[in-house]
């Protein structure tokens, strides 16, 4: 059954017998792509873990109507939660950046912009671009069916940066990442194909981030995040059976 979701903003909540109008992407996906008609079922979802089973009322491949029904289930966040931090990188290579991390359950996305970024977001087109990596965030989550919408943080550098759990960056000079793991919330900062500078490292030691490398690896910036985030999901997982 495909799934939607339904809500556009995140501080909202779906009620049973609420009638919802889905966007003209998602309702020319639904109507022509799906070929579905008034009322058939879809899953709709309210990006907080809950999916509800919901009828459509009005096949308009511009604006599909559906009515919300009742809760069929409630998907709770990973017990460890792991967050990923990407350089701002130029067009494509962003949006599959962030759809691949997104795919790999990222519990959120920071943006961070690095000295050597090389596309740093200008202050009046900021707005637009937070708009079109959500899009692609969601658009990553209705296809991998994630039911959990991860945030997306707005642009900071490493000294404005605040998160409450663990923090590893990874670099080229950093030791060999262990399996000796055992904080409940992560984040994971990838710099620009540049790298990060020695400042840089400097302010990552200064606020106490572990820095740390996968071991024999050079890969594209756009890569790091699947492969790093994939590798911390199995080291994670083997501590936990263990």
């Amino acid at each position: 059954m495909a799934q939607f979701f339904l809500l556009t903003d995140d501080s909202n909540t779906l009620t049973p017998g609420q009638s919802v109008t889905l966007d003209a992407e998602r309702s020319h996906y639904l109507c022509r792509v799906l070929r579905h008609r008034a009322g058939d079922t879809i899953s709709g979802a309210d990006g907080h873990g809950r999916l509800y089973a919901c009828v459509i009322t009005n096949a308009n491949p511009k604006q599909t109507e559906v009515e919300v029904g009742e809760i069929t289930a409630t998907k709770p966040h990973a017990r460890r939660r792991i967050s990923v931090g990407i350089s701002v990188l130029k067009g494509a290579a962003m949006d599959r950046a962030i759809q691949q991390a997104v795919e790999l359950g990222a519990n959120a996305i920071y943006l961070i912009i690095a000295a050597r970024s090389n596309a740093t977001p200008d202050v009046k087109r900021l707005p637009n671009k937070m708009a079109h990596w959500r899009k692609v965030i969601k658009g990553s989550c209705e296809q991998c069916g994630q039911t959990h919408v991860p945030k997306l943080i707005a642009p900071t550098d490493l000294i404005a940066l605040q998160f409450p759990g663990q923090i590893l960056l990874f670099d080229e000079q950093g030791a060999t990442v262990t399996p000796k793991l055992s904080d409940m919330e992560y984040l994971l900062l990838f710099g620009p194909e540049g790298g990060w500078s020695d400042e840089e490292r400097s302010v990552a030691a200064q606020r106490q981030f572990r820095i740390v490398a996968l071991s024999g690896l050079t890969l594209r910036a756009e890569t790091m995040p699947s492969v790093a985030l994939t590798y911390l999901r199995c080291v994670l997982d083997q501590g936990a059976s263990e």
